[in-house]
């Protein structure tokens, strides 16, 4: 007797968590962008968010938690309940501060269950008109034959693209000086009148100054030309090894149910491969990806690892 109500009450609750997928999510879910409005990341969070909102039938709140490189919001996603409600839209920063900052307020592989990726979009490395090159061999010849002299800027020290820049330094064998600024549109003016020489941008920040003539794209750092920029070739193409791309993803805190992890991923795979969200993604240059939670997770571990290499590489001061 005492076995067969084990039984009956295993099979109860077994039941009840089966329900309890299916019947996630029963309230608004919040996804946290730890950046302020705008940006591509933008481009990737509205889209989501709706389209999830569309197809779980509860509303997907977009919460920007902008501060300290995104630790801010991290953290608070890494400590929120572990219920499914509250998301976090990871970005490289979420990758690169293990390496780059000396104490982080959260775990990154132990306090976070990973969802899915949802896109990426590439990096372009521009220069200065004022620079007078016009072509990737040509920036490299100038830089070698001015070690040290010429300088590139990034929208911060030890940021995503601070390191897309310094990986491109080892593989091309050019030895540049970096003038880290707060935040790309910092940067721009100075990158345009010449006070800086070159730098690595996202695709999306960087076009319209490009498409302008503001700015020169020498090289795309993805596998495929952008389809908005078909005249710029890739780093491959021109002979350099080198792919670093601005990656987008979904991660719950570490203790969510498996079976809301894959409600949500089985979501994502649809809504991803729909029309409306890859018009959308097109338009900033992003590019869709699904992946699967153990994907998500092997891509976050392999891609941290690669951060800490370049890092070490470079001679990069952890920050406090």
């Amino acid at each position: 007797m005492r076995i067969r109500m084990i039984t009956y009450i295993m099979l109860a609750l077994s039941f009840a968590a089966g329900a309890g997928a299916q019947t996630y999510p029963r309230g608004p879910v919040t996804i946290i962008v730890p950046f302020a409005p705008g940006g591509s990341v933008d481009i990737v969070a509205r889209p989501v968010a709706q389209a999830l909102q569309q197809k779980l039938q509860q509303p997907f709140v977009v919460d920007y938690r902008q501060g300290a490189n995104s630790q801010i919001a991290t953290a608070y996603v890494g400590k929120s309940k572990p219920d499914g409600y509250t998301l976090l839209l990871f970005s490289g920063s979420f990758l690169v501060n293990p390496s780059t900052q000396k104490k982080l307020p959260y775990d990154t592989l132990k306090d976070f269950k990973p969802v899915g990726m949802l896109g990426e979009n590439a990096n372009v490395l521009v220069v200065s008109p004022k620079l007078g090159v016009n072509s990737l061999q040509e920036l490299m010849k100038l830089a070698n034959s001015r070690p040290g002299k010429l300088t590139y800027g990034s929208s911060g020290a030890g940021g995503p693209l601070h390191l897309a820049a310094e990986l491109f330094k080892d593989v091309a064998k050019v030895d540049m000086l970096h003038i880290p600024y707060r935040g790309t549109g910092v940067m721009f003016p100075d990158l345009m009148s010449g006070v800086v020489d070159a730098a690595v941008v996202s695709i999306p920040s960087g076009i319209s100054f490009i498409k302008s003539g503001l700015i020169k794209a020498l090289a795309v750092t993805a596998a495929e030309r952008a389809p908005n920029l078909p005249d710029v070739p890739t780093m491959t193409e021109l002979g350099i090894p080198l792919r670093t791309v601005v990656p987008y993803g979904l991660v719950a805190p570490a203790e969510t149910p498996q079976e809301v992890i894959e409600r949500l991923s089985r979501a994502l795979a649809e809504i991803l491969n729909s029309e409306e969200i890859k018009e959308r993604f097109a338009a900033g240059e992003i590019r869709p990806i699904y992946a699967t939670p153990e994907e998500t997770a092997e891509f976050v571990r392999t891609e941290i690892d690669r951060y800490a290499d370049i890092v070490k590489k470079a001679g990069i001061e952890p920050q406090q």
